[in-house]
């Protein structure tokens, strides 16, 4: 949930954590590894089940800095829980992301 911490019309700031939480199909498409993948690959076979996967913290700014065109910058630290850190597949249970987008809002 990200909250407001600045803003006015035209550039504001939101900050906050956030937790997703996904099903078993999802866990075990992206962090599983079938019979058949554990033999091609060599990794051992893992099955992940649904629930909490990841907690998160990020900052995310907007400038409208002309009409309807705007700048927007966001940055987040995810923590990987349960199933998917102990996947054979994961490399790094701490993940950064940085997102940098140029718009135009229609509205």
């Amino acid at each position: 949930m990200y909250l407001p911490v600045a803003g006015s019309r035209r550039f504001f700031v939101f900050v906050g954590p956030s937790l997703t939480f996904v099903d078993g199909h999802y866990m075990q498409n992206y962090f599983g590894i079938t019979p058949r993948q554990a033999a091609i690959s060599g990794l051992p076979q893992f099955r992940a089940s649904g629930g909490l996967k990841e907690v998160s913290f990020g900052l995310s700014s907007t400038w409208f800095f002309y009409d309807s065109w705007f700048i927007n910058n966001s940055l987040a630290v995810d923590r990987l829980l349960n199933d998917d850190a102990r996947s054979p597949t994961t490399r790094h249970k701490v993940q950064y992301t940085a997102g940098f987008t140029v718009g135009y809002d229609l509205r």
